[in-house]
């Protein structure tokens, strides 16, 4: 099913620096008893797609090196590059390792669904999208499927150095194409539930999910299955104010 495999120019590029304000040094934080926040995604990322190139992206910053030594540790690729722009850093890093199509995952999203995200790759390959995610999934759990020629694109047309949360110089672009997939679920109330981490609640939450869930990597429907029997955990973080990108990026 998964003809990417065999796409030599197609990878998966991990998003992760040290320069977290709200929760010091997230990256290496521990997200259970063996493997930090980092190491857990790419050992989850390896497990999911083991013939795809797998790249962490971070910056030339000299306190990032811990990034670049634990991917050296973990024997995935490395890229060091732009600290503020990253989309600049992700177009370089898929430049530097000949790739035409990735799959992009922030570091701080441990929670990502790989299975949902392997249908999201084939359909935004069959389509010959710029840009593809998902609708109605929680924040955290999800990733993006983009055509590496379009972001050379948007890096020439933009006007803002700053990209760190980037959604918005894709969808705001009219003559790219953009498209979504619809995830579908009976149980609302997770819509707008945060499984990412940004502060010291959100790493509660994923600890605990963790702790119950009887799978290693547990997916989405495991983890919707957790929260409704543990309603109790919804309350961790369910204060915390999400960060919203810039809009007028062009």
């Amino acid at each position: 099913m998964y003809k990417f495999y065999k796409n030599k120019n197609f990878g998966l590029i991990i998003i992760s620096s040290l320069k977290s304000k709200r929760l010091k040094n997230k990256a290496i934080l521990k997200i259970n008893s063996k493997n930090s926040l980092t190491e857990y995604l790419i050992d989850k990322m390896k497990f999911y797609f083991k013939n795809t190139k797998i790249i962490l992206a971070t910056s030339k910053r000299k306190k990032d090196k811990k990034l670049i030594q634990l991917a050296q540790k973990k024997e995935i690729n490395f890229f060091a590059g732009n600290y503020i722009d990253v989309l600049n850093r992700i177009y370089n890093a898929s430049k530097e390792y000949k790739l035409n199509n990735i799959l992009v995952c922030s570091g701080d999203n441990p929670l990502i669904d790989l299975e949902k995200m392997k249908i999201l790759i084939q359909f935004h390959l069959k389509k010959n999208n710029d840009f593809s995610s998902y609708k109605n999934m929680p924040l955290g759990s999800y990733g993006w499927v983009l055509k590496v020629k379009s972001l050379k694109k948007i890096i020439k047309q933009k006007k803002i150095r700053d990209t760190e949360i980037w959604g918005n110089f894709f969808l705001e672009n009219k003559s790219l194409k953009c498209k979504f997939l619809n995830y579908k679920t009976k149980k609302k109330f997770l819509f707008y539930k945060r499984l990412t981490i940004d502060t010291s609640k959100d790493l509660l939450l994923v600890r605990k999910i963790l702790k119950i869930a009887k799978k290693k990597y547990p997916n989405l429907n495991d983890i919707e299955k957790i929260l409704y029997s543990n309603q109790n955990l919804l309350k961790i973080n369910n204060n915390i104010i999400q960060r919203i990108g810039p809009k007028n990026v062009y």
